[in-house]
């Protein structure tokens, strides 16, 4: 009897508190013996919902710390270089802050104190674009009062390298404004770089040539600015204006290269330079037009003005300048009707791209690049009864590219469907199916020549087309509040997809040259298996993640036919002892294969302490310790023609010693529920590179 008085009193309390409870808040009541906690993941029909525990706010400084303390599975955080990436070379990772495309700077300067919830989708709708493996999407309360003024500076002990971001935001009932500037500086120095290829000639000889050096240093400067403005009024409209200015520069990027043939030796140097302009204007306007209706709008304007020289001496001298501009005009409506039993989505987006390429020197050519996109899209998310839940849709994409006398027209069709059943208490079964495309960059399709070495040149493919990709998906998820297991299933084809291919030619005066490109060729498929586990050892002190992963690439070009399998996987512990906060993370890198190269980043370690002391939080990170000469990147090109080893080490990353000190002071803040951020920003140049 007393447990079922204690059961009514507790139901009681929760309906009467059940509008001061935010999702970071610990959900968990307790009454003499009875206690109700809530799970910190909860499960989606395209993901996960994340509720970050008081703890990990409370040590967060920043976005990226606060998503790295998540491990999420397939992706890696780096907080200290400001990376996030998918493991497996899977596609790209796309940031958002309440529903739209975040930056660098919206992380660094995110009020973490204001974050409710954080949306994994590791199988993102029809409107989320091309390439992208994971979104992630932050959501945060509004502040509608007071001011915030912090620092987020970042500086390596061991090296030449800092990241430094100071900015300011300002709310007073409706309106927010927000300034931030950014600098960042590398300057690497002793790289070294080995690489042993094999050429199989015309006359049917083989010629081996190593190239090394062990002198390579490279500084990069980067300047970055933003200047906010928004207007708000509760969930009704937001009006939100955005300038952003990013300025960068590579001064000099140089080393001493040995080029060794059986026959002689030769002492070459290659030489780099190159900077970039890029102002970028956008305004988003969200408008609820009935309870249940709402329609949102923006639209991107950016420009890039580049310029790069390069030179280098193997063989012959060669040398070459590129003078870039390019504009685009990038925009989208989205209407949202949330209806019983489901939630209508529907949408338009669409890019129109110019760019003006002149190359000067050894390389003498002119590229104008029209180029524009126009996708429609639509969606129906909703629940079958208490156990099925489903999100079908279908978009309709329309490519078109124009360079002197090339020009494509490509249309597809982009169905989807995703369907989520609750097997038992925590345990739930999910299957989802989608058609997409593949773009390549602009680089690949421009009509150019850049010649990389003696032997070697890079050409453009006019002829290139965007290719249709086909994905399966089984996932299998246990969720309980101190327990998180997940295992998924990919099976993803590629359909006459852009690879790599090398071909065998002479020259005028008769020897023998590759020139690599792209083409569409038969099919890259991947096979996926990933098992992934969270698991809260003590509750807001302890947490320990780990994922392994298994990838099978099958590669079938017009006249080859490779097959790789890797093995990625990584493990995590955090430890919240009050003010301080340690991690460990280790991970062996990862590995791919496509087309006929196959690839290895590096394994990363990592170990980090944090001490909070008021406004301030202090943090050393140690990376790749007992580790002085890590390799960074390795991979390998099994061509008929061409097969070559290569290695990228990094001197100064090995037993790098950072010191973060971030710095934030609140004053008068009060927050409310909405909070809408944009950034559309466009970063395609269409420029070759060696």
């Amino acid at each position: 009897m007393k447990k079922l008085i204690s059961l009514l009193l507790l139901a009681v309390s929760i309906t009467a508190t059940a509008q001061d409870i935010h999702p970071q808040d610990s959900l968990e009541l307790s009454l003499d013996e009875v206690t109700v906690e809530a799970p910190r993941v909860v499960q989606r029909t395209d993901g996960r919902t994340y509720y970050p525990t008081a703890a990990m706010l409370t040590a967060a400084t920043q976005g990226y710390t606060l998503l790295e303390k998540l491990n999420l599975p397939g992706v890696r955080v780096n907080a200290v270089s400001h990376t996030i990436e998918a493991l497996g070379n899977t596609g790209g990772v796309q940031i958002r802050l309440n529903d739209i495309p975040a930056t660098a700077d919206d992380l660094l300067t995110l009020d973490v104190k204001s974050v409710l919830s954080i949306d994994f989708m590791d199988q993102p709708g029809v409107r989320y674009g091309e390439g992208v493996a994971y979104v992630i999407d932050i959501h945060t309360r509004r502040a509608t009062s007071g001011y915030a003024v912090g620092t987020d500076l970042t500086s390596a002990l061991t090296t030449v390298q800092t990241s430094d971001e100071v900015f300011g935001k300002w709310n007073s009932g409706l309106s927010e404004l927000a300034l931030s500037y950014r600098l960042g500086h590398e300057h690497a120095r002793g790289i070294c770089y080995d690489e042993q290829t094999d050429y199989l000639l015309t006359d049917g000889t083989t010629e081996h040539v190593s190239r090394s050096y062990t002198n390579g240093h490279r500084s990069h400067w980067q300047h970055n600015v933003q200047l906010t403005w928004n207007m708000a009024d509760d969930d009704r409209y937001t009006i939100q204006t955005r300038l952003t200015g990013t300025l960068t520069r590579t001064p000099h990027r140089t080393h001493d290269l040995w080029f060794r043939t059986p026959d002689r030796q030769q002492l070459t140097t290659e030489r780099q330079t190159a900077r970039s302009f890029s102002p970028v204007l956008d305004v988003y306007i969200y408008k609820r037009i009935r309870a249940r209706e709402s329609v949102t709008a923006n639209v991107v304007g950016t420009l890039i003005n580049s310029h790069s020289h390069d030179f280098y001496e193997e063989g012959a001298p060669y040398e070459y300048e590129t003078h870039g501009r390019s504009s685009s005009l990038t925009s989208e409506v989205v209407y949202e009707n949330r209806l019983q039993p489901f939630t209508l989505s529907v949408g338009a987006q669409w890019q129109q791209r110019y760019m003006k390429n002149t190359y000067t020197g050894d390389v003498n050519s002119l590229n104008h690049i029209h180029n524009s996109t126009l996708y429609g899209f639509a969606q129906l998310k909703g629940l079958l009864g208490q156990r099925l839940s489903y999100t079908t849709g279908f978009g309709v994409s329309n490519v078109y590219f124009h360079e002197g006398a090339n020009h494509y027209r490509h249309w597809l069709w982009r169905p989807k469907a995703a369907l989520s059943y609750r097997l038992a208490e925590g345990l739930r079964v999910r299957y989802d199916f989608e058609i997409g495309q593949h773009v390549s960059q602009i680089a690949n399709i421009a009509d150019v020549a850049i010649r990389l070495n003696s032997r070697e040149w890079q050409v453009g493919n006019p002829d290139l087309r965007p290719n249709r990709t086909t994905q399966h998906l089984l996932q299998f998820s246990y969720d309980r509040p101190r327990l998180s297991v997940m295992v998924t299933g990919i099976y993803k084809l590629n359909d006459q997809c852009n690879m790599a291919y090398t071909e065998r030619t002479t020259d005028a005066d008769g020897q023998t040259i590759f020139l690599h490109g792209q083409r569409n060729q038969p099919s890259c498929d991947v096979l996926m298996a990933q098992a992934y586990a969270r698991w809260d050892i003590i509750p807001e002190r302890l947490t320990a993640s780990a994922s392994a992963d298994i990838f099978r690439c099958f590669n079938m070009g017009d006249d080859y036919t490779h097959c790789f399998t890797a093995y990625n996987r990584w493990i995590s512990v955090q430890a919240y002892l009050g003010r301080w906060t340690l991690t460990a993370y280790a991970d062996n890198g990862y590995s791919w294969m496509e087309g006929e190269t196959r690839g290895h980043t590096a394994a990363e370690t990592t170990l980090s302490v944090s001490y909070r002391a008021g406004a301030f939080t202090l943090s050393l990170y140690a990376q790749h310790p007992f580790n002085p000469h890590p390799v960074q990147l390795s991979n390998e090109l099994m061509n008929r023609y061409v097969q070559r080893e290569l290695r990228v080490r990094y001197p100064s990353y090995g037993n790098l010693l950072s010191l973060n000190v971030t710095w934030t002071l609140n004053h008068g803040r009060q927050y409310r529920d909405v909070n809408r951020t944009l950034q559309l920003s466009d970063r395609e140049t269409g420029i070759m590179n060696r």
